[in-house]
């Protein structure tokens, strides 16, 4: 999700650190829709998202990254009015 609202389905690129995602400079912030993740960092295991939540995403050129901190923990945000 855009910061305008739109909803645009993109390229799975994967994951990006946090860092290495503030260092491309045509990246752009977005929201991931998602309802669940996987965390295998600590088990093999099934998170799902509170309602509202959102997973924080990179959007580049060639599609979308989900963005982590530290090692898989995947960077939930909420939706700012």
């Amino acid at each position: 999700m855009l910061r305008d609202g739109e909803i645009r389905h993109q390229r799975w690129l994967g994951f990006i650190d946090e860092d290495n995602a503030r260092l491309l400079p045509e990246a752009h912030p977005v929201l991931l829709n998602i309802a669940r993740y996987r965390n295998e960092d600590v088990s093999v295991s099934w998170v799902d998202l509170p309602s509202g939540h959102f997973v924080q995403g990179c959007l580049v050129e060639a599609g979308v990254y989900a963005v982590t901190r530290g090692k898989v923990q995947v960077k939930l945000v909420t939706k700012v009015k």
